[in-house]
């Protein structure tokens, strides 16, 4: 049993997790029965800007929960059978709601606790840690300036984080699985990194390539505290090799926006260099290439959704990249079809839409770039039996040789034949905070086989 555990419980570095109130209530539980002392590092925990009329409650502060944990259980001490402190104890500081640099907190806990702490001789003779700062503060909270602040930093912050995020959910293999409600970080993962050849992890290597370009990240590596114990711990060793801490806390809005943008600019750069080399020649043991492999995940693995990203040869696509996480940006532009084969009729459609939304001046969510448009391939049929693997990468490759294709595309391989099945599997791809919304372009054959009640006689299937 640990003497002491040390956690962030609100919008957490890197992660920018926050605990829900069963997990702390379940630690606070366990720290009084088994003598542990919980120190909760909660510095975060005012800076939320979360919507209480859509977002759930912020959990209550570690020392709270343990209050009512002890009013609540039949235990009459907070020791544990050696006499080891059990309780929890919140730790907050000024240095992140006041202003950098006052190095000035306070303690909440059980009274023996801060007892304990008024009792040290240090504090008894020089009237506190830090009188003056100290001073200073009680001033600003007495005068309203304290609240005043914290109220323009949760502000900025919650902007700052809402440019970042949309900007970088633009890209589909940029992947958020947290999108943060508080504090100074996003944790994101960058899907289809390639190995590298000096010893790095992916993160690592990543994060150097785009700091040579003005663009600084904490790859994953940096912020793992047991990768060197991995075996010990049970987490595998390359946990967090595809992954990176971001922080929107030290920048204002417009350079979170111009580094955002170079960002998703330098991961599709890096990640493209890679696939012009490799991804193309890709084969397993029967010899098929990655694009094979990826319909077979449909269609023998039964993976509803796989994502396919072109990789460029300077100006033209040269290969697919295959992310081994399918994930959609918000509002997609989802154009479905056979592609038997793929002609210059589709991307005139797919082009004509987006000029359509430009004309009339529709944005879709918080996307600041038009929207990317996907070109869905089911490879199961309402009628017809599934697509051959080999017949569907026929298909996907002959996107390489068409012209005038959209700034922004990829293809998705699914297994939803009906547009209620590809609007579910599709949603399941989203990864934001807002409502997931998927849109649909399609052609007369398509309405037609729409109305068609052989395919969608449920009237609230089609409306779906």
């Amino acid at each position: 049993v640990p003497r002491m555990i040390y956690n962030i419980p609100t919008h957490q570095n890197p992660t920018g997790h926050t605990m829900s109130i069963e997990e702390r209530w379940r630690m606070a539980q366990l720290a009084r029965k088994f003598g542990i002392l919980v120190a909760a590092d909660e510095v975060y925990h005012l800076l939320d800007w979360r919507d209480d009329a859509n977002d759930p409650k912020r959990p209550a502060r570690f020392s709270v929960v343990d209050q009512i944990v002890a009013s609540t259980t039949t235990a009459t001490t907070f020791r544990g059978g050696d006499g080891n402190f059990g309780c929890c104890v919140s730790v907050s500081s000024f240095t992140k709601i006041f202003t950098p640099g006052v190095r000035l907190g306070w303690v909440e806990g059980p009274t023996e606790i801060i007892q304990s702490l008024v009792d040290l001789g240090y504090i008894q003779s020089q009237g506190g840690c830090a009188p003056f700062v100290g001073e200073i503060v009680r001033t600003a909270i007495e005068g309203g300036w304290q609240e005043q602040i914290l109220q323009k930093l949760t502000s900025s912050f919650r902007d700052r984080c809402r440019i970042l995020c949309d900007i970088l959910q633009s890209e589909p293999g940029i992947r958020i699985k947290n999108r943060p409600l508080g504090g100074y970080f996003v944790w994101v993962d960058f899907l289809g990194l390639p190995q590298s050849d000096n010893g790095q992890d992916s993160a690592s290597a990543f994060a150097a390539y785009c700091l040579d370009r003005g663009v600084k990240i904490m790859p994953g590596s940096r912020c793992d505290s047991v990768l060197k114990h991995c075996e010990s711990s049970r987490q595998p060793q390359d946990l967090c090799f595809q992954s990176a801490r971001l922080c929107f806390a030290d920048m204002d809005a417009k350079d979170v926006e111009e580094g955002a943008k170079a960002l998703v600019e330098y991961y599709r750069e890096y990640t493209s260099k890679a696939g012009g080399k490799k991804i193309g020649t890709t084969t397993d043991e029967q010899g098929d290439n990655n694009l094979v492999m990826a319909a077979r995940r449909v269609v023998e693995n039964n993976e509803d959704v796989v994502v396919l990203m072109p990789s460029y040869d300077e100006r033209s696509p040269a290969s697919f990249c295959v992310l081994e996480v399918a994930s959609l940006p918000n509002h997609s532009l989802i154009f479905p079809g056979s592609f038997n084969p793929p002609h210059e009729g589709h991307i005139a459609l797919a082009n004509a839409s987006l000029r359509t939304l430009d004309r009339h001046n529709v944005k879709l969510g918080n996307n600041v770039e038009r929207p990317i448009v996907f070109f869905e391939l089911s490879l199961m049929n309402a009628d017809k039996p599934s697509v051959d693997p080999k017949t569907v990468a026929n298909r996907v490759e002959k996107f390489l040789s068409l012209s005038d294709l959209p700034g922004r595309w990829g293809v998705i391989l699914t297994r939803a034949p009906l547009f209620a099945e590809k609007l579910i599997c599709l949603q399941d791809c989203i990864s934001s905070a807002e409502p997931k919304m998927v849109n649909f372009a399609i052609g007369t054959d398509t309405l037609v086989r729409i109305l068609n009640p052989k395919y969608y006689g449920d009237q609230e299937e089609k409306n779906g």
